[in-house]
């Protein structure tokens, strides 16, 4: 930041860096922060360490605030690492709390609320790198965002466990789920933060072609002309081809599959075969291969050497628990990029109607709804009004609220101190937990809104 800037430190393992992911350890005691910045750092390609560990990393992002207790995590890490360049991410955003963090050991300060541009800029300021670097080379199309993968339920977090331990062994991979989940998503993450990061990531739905098409789209094919066109694979040479739907393949381009898998090399319509090639194989699926292998729809030597590791992604429904922090930053950035305030908000009833629907097209439909219901809304607020009529029509939205619309109070006579305690953990949980924010948004001095929270004895994370 300006006027704060300190020589970075040089980084460890310098040259070993390039040829893997750097690590980033994140320090952070509020959970959604937490779960947002490193779904921010792996969307990015980096290794992500959270909590305090002893593992050895790259660079380290920590939580820091003049506030009681918010300066002990940037201390413990310091003396511990004594070379490691650490981000401070400061609250409040001002001069003399940024001051504070570098005297305190921070070699840079990133002031809240920041997003994910200036984060990774922050970080290249450390580590040398660039942000386009960092994010690293992507040829394939994404499903949607990778949101889909944001989240701190056990559901989601065992699948970032799953990917973590595939990335390294390079392996067929089958990810399974249901549309909208993200499968797509998986696939890519696993290609960023591979050594195969730097090659092509080249993606065939296999269900929208003709049973026809499979076999020249992936192995090549010859033109009137007599002129060869290489397939997907010979493209993808040194990366990975992702392979949705794969269930959708005909028996014969399944049995190409199945012999390129065993040896990574091709023939050719005019019976040549090719030097060996070095692609990964990663596919998806909604259906049963096991089933469909038993009902003779699939063949049993692609299945097994397909299915050598099934990374299962969870449906929305199952992972409700994520729906508020993928409706905030879903809301950034739709509020980014549709002009609307990025301090838009969802009041907590609409909140709630989202919670009991049961999202049959999982997160690419959370997406869509919140989406649609930005653009009917007054761009400030959400209110179940705004939320689409399959969402409203689950009964919860109109019942919470009242006659005048009232979102957080329904038609019940509510005590002046609870009405003060509701506002303020509503105002901290949509800033996410930054009191800076939470009391400009309340009208309210900092140290004013610090005293009502101990007054009210609110057992709510601040940052």
């Amino acid at each position: 930041m300006s006027g704060l800037e300190s020589a970075p430190r040089p980084l460890p393992d310098q040259e070993a860096r390039t040829a893997r992911p750097l690590c980033v350890q994140v320090v952070e005691s509020d959970r959604a922060a937490r779960s947002l910045l490193s779904h921010w750092l792996r969307s990015a390609g980096f290794t992500v360490v959270e909590g305090e560990s002893e593992m050895p990393c790259d660079v380290a992002c920590v939580e820091w605030s003049l506030a009681p207790g918010g300066t002990l995590a940037l201390g413990a890490l310091r003396s511990r690492h004594p070379a490691l360049p650490i981000l401070a991410l400061s609250t409040p955003a001002d001069a003399e709390t940024a001051l504070e963090a570098i005297r305190a050991g921070a070699t840079d300060c990133l002031p809240r609320p920041f997003d994910q541009a200036r984060l990774l800029s922050a970080l290249g300021r450390l580590s040398g790198e660039t942000e386009g670097r960092l994010r690293g080379a992507r040829t394939g199309a994404q499903a949607f965002s990778d949101l889909a993968l944001l989240g701190e339920s056990p559901a989601i977090r065992d699948v970032h466990t799953q990917i973590e331990r595939v990335i390294h062994r390079d392996v067929a991979v089958i990810v399974q789920g249901e549309a909208g989940t993200g499968l797509e998503v998986v696939a890519s993450a696993i290609h960023q933060r591979s050594s195969r990061r730097g090659g092509p990531f080249l993606a065939l739905d296999c269900a929208v072609l003709d049973a026809g098409q499979h076999e020249g789209e992936l192995f090549g094919r010859e033109l009137e002309s007599r002129r060869a066109v290489p397939g997907l694979f010979e493209q993808a040479n040194g990366g990975v081809v992702f392979l949705s739907n794969v269930d959708a393949l005909s028996p014969q381009a399944q049995s190409s599959l199945s012999s390129f898998l065993s040896n990574q090399r091709i023939r050719h319509p005019d019976g040549r075969t090719s030097a060996p090639l070095s692609v990964r194989v990663i596919a998806s699926t909604q259906r049963d291969l096991r089933a469909l292998v038993q009902s003779g729809a699939f063949r049993e030597d692609l299945f097994f050497r397909l299915v050598v590791y099934p990374i299962a992604v969870p449906p929305l429904r199952k992972r409700k628990t994520d729906i508020p922090l993928l409706v905030s930053e879903m809301l950034r950035g739709l509020g980014r990029d549709l002009g609307f305030p990025e301090t838009c908000s969802m009041v907590p009833a609409a909140l709630e109607a989202l919670m009991e629907y049961s999202w049959p097209g999982n997160v690419r439909e959370l997406e869509n709804i919140v989406q649609r219901s930005l653009l009917a809304s007054s761009g400030e607020l959400i209110t179940p009004q705004d939320l689409p009529a399959e969402v409203r029509v689950s009964g919860l939205a109109q019942g919470a609220a009242n006659e005048n619309g009232s979102p957080l109070f329904g038609t019940e006579i509510v005590p002046l101190r609870e009405i003060e305690r509701r506002a303020i953990e509503h105002a901290l949980r949509l800033t996410g937990g930054s009191v800076a924010l939470a009391a400009k948004k309340l009208g309210i001095g900092r140290a004013t809104l610090y005293r009502r929270i101990a007054s009210l004895e609110l057992g709510v994370e601040v940052a």
